[in-house]
């Protein structure tokens, strides 16, 4: 059985570069809207949608049309694929032998064209997380065309460690930006800054590649390390949207990240709103907690949300 560990629990996430943002600090900014491979909102999986998925056996088909000394375009020019289980077999096989190096252009071509043929092979393993973050895959939903009221973000981390729990409201974004932190003292205080400002607009722009899951998941994998996150962001016309890790630690500070929105629930399928994160808790030196010892089993997202 194939397992995956998004991000790693033992691993670290890069420190994303801000976006631009204005001048001053206090001026509110609209999100810049990704190309992306699929429109908002992708549709439920239809049962023949998952079935097409379970039944590919890329690991297999991967081994006996591929030289094992094929890499890259290599690859794409050695089969001649028909089907989407042939071009997502050539997918998994090009990632497999990247070893986190980057993927071919001809290989990206290939997982494009898989998901778009039929987006529940986003989950299947050996894409999941051979091709998590290299690409924006859905278009955020069109509320985030619309610049921030204010965010309010949840935290509590509990584990093999010092317990940590706080919450910060940036709010009055469009008029006179301030931020409002309770059970933390901020190393970097509160004042609104360029890079406050910044790490607040990113969170708007961070709603990228969100793809559909039955019901909300908590997706727990290493053990003594428990972060757990929600936010909500308010828009300037009133419309708000409510995120949430439920608890999941995929990814080292935790998610990946969930909305339902009109009964459904999406699960983000790359680090965006995690980096956002990322940069406010810098930008104010916020605690996060840090486990003393923790073991990470893998996971099987495709059985999670696929079925067995």
């Amino acid at each position: 059985m194939l397992v995956i560990a998004l991000a790693g629990c033992g691993g670290h996430l890069s420190s994303p570069v801000a976006p631009p943002v204005a001048n001053h600090p206090s001026a509110p900014a609209k999100p810049v809207v990704p190309a992306t491979v699929l429109a908002w909102p992708v549709a439920p999986f239809t049962a023949a949608q998952i079935a097409e998925v379970k039944s590919c056996d890329t690991g297999k088909l991967g081994t006996a049309r591929y030289p094992a000394t094929l890499v890259g375009d290599a690859l794409v020019a050695a089969f001649a694929v028909a089907t989407t289980c042939d071009r997502a077999t050539l997918a998994v096989t090009c990632a497999a032998r990247s070893k986190d190096g980057p993927i071919s252009a001809g290989c990206l071509d290939a997982y494009r064209a898989t998901v778009t043929a039929n987006p529940a092979f986003v989950f299947a393993s050996g894409l999941i997380g051979g091709y998590f973050g290299k690409l924006a895959l859905v278009a955020p939903p069109p509320i985030a065309t619309h610049a921030l009221a204010s965010v309010k973000l949840d935290y509590e981390w509990s584990g093999l460690g010092t317990g940590v729990k706080w919450t910060v409201t940036a709010h009055d974004l469009a008029t006179s930006p301030a931020l409002d932190v309770a059970g933390a003292a901020p190393k970097n205080g509160t004042k609104w800054t360029t890079e406050v400002a910044a790490a607040v607009t990113g969170f708007g722009g961070a709603l990228a590649s969100f793809l559909p899951i039955a019901k909300p998941l908590s997706a727990v994998d290493c053990t003594d390390n428990y972060p757990d996150w929600s936010a909500v962001l308010t828009f300037d016309d009133g419309q708000q949207l409510e995120l949430s890790t439920h608890a999941s630690n995929l990814l080292e500070l935790g998610g990946p990240w969930q909305l339902t929105t009109n009964g459904v629930t999406y699960l983000q399928v790359s680090p965006d709103f995690i980096k956002a994160i990322l940069r406010l808790v810098k930008a104010l030196d916020l605690p996060i907690g840090e486990p003393e010892g923790e073991f990470c089993r893998g996971f099987d997202l495709q059985a999670a949300i696929l079925g067995q």
